[in-house]
C-alpha cells in the first residue's frame, strides 16, 4: 500500500491530521496486516501517530518541500 495523505504544509496546523493518521494506522492494521506500507509525508511526528513500525525512512524532497518516506511492514 503507498499513500500520500496529508501532512500539513497545505494545511493550517496538525491539530486535524493527527486524528486521520491515527485511523489510517488503525484501518490499515485492521484490514491489511502482513501487507508492505509506504507512506510519503512532510512531519515525522505524524508517521508516529499511525502505529505502523517502519523499517526504513528516506529523506527526501518532493515539489521543493522536505518529506520522509518511511516503509515497513503493517502488523
Amino acid at each position: 500500500m503507498v499513500t500520500n495523505p496529508p501532512h500539513g504544509v497545505r494545511l493550517k496546523g496538525n491539530r486535524d491530521l493527527r486524528s486521520l493518521y491515527i485511523r489510517l494506522g488503525r484501518v490499515l492494521r485492521a484490514k491489511c496486516p502482513g501487507w508492505n506500507a509506504a507512506i510519503l509525508c512532510g512531519n515525522d511526528s505524524l508517521l508516529d501517530l499511525s502505529g505502523i513500525q517502519f523499517d526504513r525512512r528516506f529523506p527526501m524532497q518532493s515539489g521543493g518541500l522536505r518529506v520522509t518516506l518511511a516503509t515497513g511492514k503493517i502488523g
